[in-house]
């Protein structure tokens, strides 16, 4: 019983060691998935703030622009 057939000793290290390694499968693709979002939500954050610093300037120039017209008129 315990050499031969479902319930052996082979068996479950058997079972085990499969186990083992689709853990394994499954943090590489956690870590490669991780990574991937990490670059995503960079890429987003680059995106926002760059977007925030050119409405930042274009609010300055608008500001500029009104201030002249009011002082112009």
């Amino acid at each position: 019983v315990l050499i031969d057939g479902e319930n052996s000793v082979p068996k479950a290290r058997q079972d085990e060691l499969a186990v083992l390694a689709q853990g394994e499968e499954l943090l590489a693709e956690n870590n490669q998935l991780s990574r991937t979002l990490t670059a995503a939500v960079d890429r987003l954050v680059a995106k926002a703030d760059h977007e925030i610093t050119a409405s930042g300037l274009e609010a300055a120039v608008v500001q500029r622009y009104g201030t002249g017209v009011v002082l112009g008129s």
